[in-house]
């Protein structure tokens, strides 16, 4: 086997193997250089959503916060619902009417904050809660036979 030598080989061979070594590494720069550009640029796009998906989270968890917190005192202050939780004798058909009012009201509640879960309504004495559970308002009264 001859060893093919350099100065042999024509000028038109020699031009097309450099052409060939030139441009394959002319592209490995430039591919490498983009592509460390885009991922530069996605890991910042990335961070960017991660942190406004995390500042609408918050802003919403506190609107839930708020909103559970409001529908709570609106509870919490209704002149039906304090009168007819602090008392402690027997219950009139009046009181009872109250008790059917406040559970209508806290179904009323539940209807129009969909993002609260379950609504309890205890009497101080534990006479009687209130509950809504799954969109249904269910009245328990505990009568005592003493």
């Amino acid at each position: 086997m001859k060893l093919i030598r350099i100065k042999n080989i024509s000028i038109k061979l020699k031009l097309m193997v450099y052409s060939i070594l030139m441009i394959g590494l002319t592209a490995s720069t430039v591919s490498i250089a983009l592509y460390k550009t885009s991922e530069n640029i996605i890991r910042e796009q990335v961070g960017n959503q991660t942190r406004i998906s995390t500042r609408l989270i918050m802003m919403r968890t506190d609107e839930l916060l708020q909103n559970i917190q409001k529908t709570a005192l609106s509870l919490a202050f209704d002149t039906r619902v304090r009168m007819t939780m602090s008392k402690s004798k027997e219950y009139s058909y009046e009181d009872y009417k109250n008790i059917i009012d406040i559970s209508e009201y806290i179904g009323n509640l539940k209807y129009l904050n969909i993002n609260i879960g379950d609504m309890y309504v205890y009497n101080i004495k534990e006479k009687f809660h209130i509950s809504s559970i799954s969109g249904k308002v269910e009245l328990y009264i505990c009568y005592s036979y003493e």
